[in-house]
């Protein structure tokens, strides 16, 4: 007795046959256009690269003007969590030259400082119940159960339709 081994098949079905490369290829190509596209209308919109992250000239954006506000203005709910510097550890500078670094003019300071700085994404943290499930109760446990016994003749048993057909 041989065993005949057959391969799965998933749940899913593919409904109009598996795409060719030329089809995958134009359907990719689509895509892109239709993402450039959205993308270019959205810059016109708003005036603003969100590929550079950067704003449109000002002649080219009449709509909004954006200007550069302090960390100390922006609200904590949209501030960055957690910041990390470009340089390792080992690279740090000494203290005499941070000294020197205090020294230097603030504006100069805070575009170094900015272009240094590399923005990571804020790790979720897993959530936990702070208390303990619940089991759902029954409606039994908050009505008593009441059992009777049904001492029926036959003849009480039959509906009124089963009577009349009887006659």
């Amino acid at each position: 007795m041989s065993l005949v081994v057959t391969q799965k098949r998933s749940a899913r079905r593919c409904l109009f046959g598996r795409p060719t490369p030329e089809q995958q290829e134009a359907t990719q190509e689509m895509i892109q256009n239709a993402l450039e596209e959205i993308y270019r209308r959205d810059m016109e919109k708003w005036g603003f690269d969100f590929k550079l992250g950067i704003p449109l000239d000002e002649a080219s954006c009449s709509l909004y003007i954006y200007e550069a506000v302090t960390e100390a203005e922006v609200p904590q709910y949209y501030r960055t969590k957690h910041i990390s510097s470009n340089e390792s550890p080992m690279s740090s500078p000494s203290t005499s030259d941070k000294e020197d670094v205090s020294l230097m003019n603030i504006s100069t300071c805070s575009t170094e400082s900015e272009m240094s700085i590399e923005f990571e994404p804020v790790p979720l943290a897993k959530r936990t119940s702070q208390t303990p499930k619940k089991r759902q109760n029954k409606l039994t446990d908050y009505i008593p159960i009441r059992r009777r016994k049904v001492q029926r003749s036959p003849k009480d048993q039959q509906t009124p339709r089963r009577a009349a057909r009887q006659f």
